[in-house]
């Protein structure tokens, strides 16, 4: 089974490309493949920067892998053809249970105009994967949505406290420029508003899952406390003890998603 997906759009800030190719672990892949779907792109989009992530399978010793498959070598050769580069630093990114071995097939591969704008790194709990999550960021901090607009609790307000600061006098608006007096009046008046008016926190809400509960936390502890042992002496007995504590934690997890 394959599947292809490809979606080009021109927003007002810039150019934006997005493609997909999905193919089972027994699929064969070939550098082709990749160069089909970018000649498949509309020419004008062909010179937007890409990213291209995921769980490649493929070893080759660019990113620190014991060996070289057949997967890897198809990676080598893409990158010298389509002009790409790596961003993984060799950190690993796959946890091998039966062979308690760790392996970085997970693979993050982006233009040469990208490398220096983005920063890789590999978290150090699977959060229950077998995968480690990858977080790839922009260098430079770049302005998001993180607090709501700003609000004032009219409800509450003490409105005697608001008249009394909020004291234009004729002076503020008699001397000076327009963009003067504007400016005082202003200020007077945000300033009685702070003082006199409170506001919600301007932090965005988080939605919590309404099924998880204190046991759903304790299990999630547990599982990192085993996690984090046998990250730092990776015996059999400790291997064991993490694989019994995730198991419980997605057995809670199933037990409460049904009872909510």
């Amino acid at each position: 089974m394959e599947i292809d997906k490809i979606s080009t759009k021109r927003p007002a800030t810039g150019n934006v490309q997005e493609a997909a190719k999905i193919l089972k672990p027994s699929i064969r892949i070939e550098s082709g493949g990749i160069q089909t779907t970018k000649e498949r792109t509309p020419r004008a989009y062909r010179s937007t920067p890409i990213t291209i992530l995921g769980d490649f399978n493929a070893h080759h010793s660019l990113w620190s892998c014991q060996d070289v498959n057949s997967r890897g070598k198809v990676v080598e050769k893409l990158l010298t053809e389509l002009d790409l580069t790596l961003l993984n630093d060799g950190s690993n990114t796959y946890f091998h249970s039966p062979t308690q071995s760790f392996s970085a097939i997970d693979l993050s591969i982006c233009s040469l105009s990208l490398l220096l704008d983005l920063t890789w790194s590999v978290l150090g709990n699977p959060l229950g994967s077998d995968h480690f999550p990858v977080v790839i960021s922009y260098a430079t901090p770049i302005a998001c949505a993180t607090l709501r607009q700003p609000r004032w609790k009219f409800d509450q307000a003490d409105w005697e406290t608001f008249r009394t600061q909020a004291d234009i006098t004729e002076n503020m608006v008699s001397s000076g420029s327009i963009d003067e007096a504007v400016s005082l009046v202003t200020s007077c008046i945000l300033s009685a508003t702070n003082n006199a008016i409170s506001q919600p926190s301007s932090r965005l809400p988080r939605f919590p899952k309404p099924w998880w509960n204190k046991e759903c936390q304790m299990a999630k502890k547990d599982k990192n406390k085993a996690w984090n042992r046998f990250r730092r002496y990776p015996t059999p007995d400790n291997m064991i003890a993490f694989n019994k504590a995730r198991a419980r934690v997605r057995k809670i997890h199933r037990q409460r998603k049904r009872e909510s």
